[in-house]
């Protein structure tokens, strides 16, 4: 293994300030194989308005799978995320677009292992989620002329 290098990482300027779980629900279909395939799911994400007021937008994130009745199980997780945002480093009018395309990969490892902790709790192969691609998004500086 190569020798690690400490590195020096600059905090992005908007920042999850709390992870609230608002569902996890499973139910396994006992007449199914246990080593059945875990069904197809799908992701839904919702956010708030941002509040200029506090600097915070929430984002929500729900799994579904399994809505079947010959699936091995019917799953739903949410979640929902409070980010705050450092207006001084973040241009306002691009907040939504952040919470729309970049606050769900932010919330989705969370969301992974909820769903990797309900499938193993009864028995069924790791519901190990698969990754996803992630949208870039660079904010940059406005460039000053003159001087």
């Amino acid at each position: 293994m190569e020798a690690s290098k400490k590195k020096e990482y600059k905090l992005h300027a908007i920042q999850i300030i709390e992870l609230r779980v608002a569902e996890l629900s499973i139910k396994v279909n006992l007449e199914a194989p246990r080593d059945s395939e875990l069904p197809e799911f799908t992701i839904e994400t919702g956010r708030s308005n941002y509040d200029p007021e506090t600097q915070q937008i929430q984002v929500r994130m729900r799994i579904v799978a399994g809505e079947g009745e010959d699936d091995v199980l019917s799953l739903k997780v949410e979640l929902h995320g409070r980010f705050k945002v450092d207006e001084t480093r973040f241009p306002i009018d691009q907040i939504s677009h952040w919470a729309d395309h970049n606050a769900p990969i932010v919330l989705y490892p969370y969301i992974r292992e909820q769903v990797y902790s309900l499938t193993s709790k009864v028995g069924l192969p790791e519901g190990l989620l698969p990754l996803i691609e992630i949208p870039t998004f660079k904010v940059e500086a406005p460039v000053q002329v003159g001087n």
